[in-house]
């Protein structure tokens, strides 16, 4: 909620701050507080941040602009207890290795778990989800949508989760239409962003299983495409600076004309290009 974030902000100000989580929403944060806490930990059990979604170069890339602003990190390490003074205000987090930070406030930004516990009558997926069809309809009169809600996705075969609020806000009118009487399919490409340090990360796809990962261009200077693929389907692409190619590669993918990898590694071709072959 904006109001939490907004308090965060207020109360960091001059603070040890402690950052559980080194994905998305952790590196976010830690990336907004950066001038306004006194010191921020970093805290991933991921040997670089970013690692299960962006890849070790990536991640490690982007860790390091993190620790140039003066962050540090804390890698392949999980909490073992959190202490508080008297009053309940937070004192120091405890690894696993020992290793004591002092803190005056903690972020947890450690992924989500759906809490569906309330719904009756429907069976729960093994991760809490509601499983819905391609118009997010659960059962008759029931439909779900944003993170609790699992559906099929077509580039992998299978079901998928998406914990993203513009692909919920997507669900959420798709769901919408099909009460309406309208009958919507959910078919479109996950697609989100991350802004770090005023360097900006663009994603589309949902890369689960990646195998392989071919970059193009230059990681060091924040100016690439990254290509993450199972064998030699791509499954996602991730880029900086590289928006339009970006923009193509979700295109590409919804229509099911992907290049395959070896074609990408020999011919490092133009998504944009590709898409749009007969445009000068």
């Amino acid at each position: 909620m904006p109001s939490d974030a907004q308090h965060i902000y207020e109360e960091c100000e001059g603070k040890r701050l402690v950052v559980i989580g080194s994905s998305f929403i952790g590196m976010e944060a830690a990336a907004a507080l950066a001038k306004r806490a006194a010191s921020i930990d970093v805290i991933g059990m991921e040997k670089v941040a970013f690692e299960r979604v962006l890849g070790l170069e990536v991640g490690h890339r982007i860790q390091r602009l993190h620790e140039s602003n003066g962050i540090r990190f804390h890698c392949e390490r999980v909490v073992k207890s959190i202490e508080a003074h008297a009053n309940g205000d937070v004192k120091a987090v405890v690894l696993d290795n020992g290793t004591r930070l002092d803190a005056d406030i903690c972020v947890v930004g450690a992924g989500v778990v759906p809490t569906t516990a309330f719904v009756k009558g429907v069976a729960l997926e093994r991760d809490g989800s509601l499983l819905c069809d391609e118009t997010m309809r659960v059962a008759d009169g029931v439909y779900a949508a944003g993170d609790l809600a699992r559906f099929p996705y077509a580039p992998l075969k299978t079901t998928i989760r998406v914990e993203h609020y513009g692909y919920a806000m997507l669900q959420g009118t798709i769901a919408a239409s099909n009460i309406a009487g309208k009958r919507t399919a959910c078919t479109a490409i996950p697609f989100f962003w991350t802004a770090q340090f005023g360097k900006s990360v663009r994603y589309t796809g949902h890369a689960i299983g990646y195998n392989k990962v071919h970059i193009v261009g230059d990681v060091e200077k924040l100016d690439f495409v990254a290509y993450y693929a199972r064998d030699e389907d791509v499954l996602a692409v991730a880029g900086m600076a590289r928006d339009q190619e970006v923009g193509a590669a979700a295109e590409l993918l919804l229509a099911g004309k992907f290049p395959r990898l070896s074609s990408i590694v020999a011919n490092s071709p133009s998504l944009v290009s590709l898409l749009h072959p007969n445009k000068k």
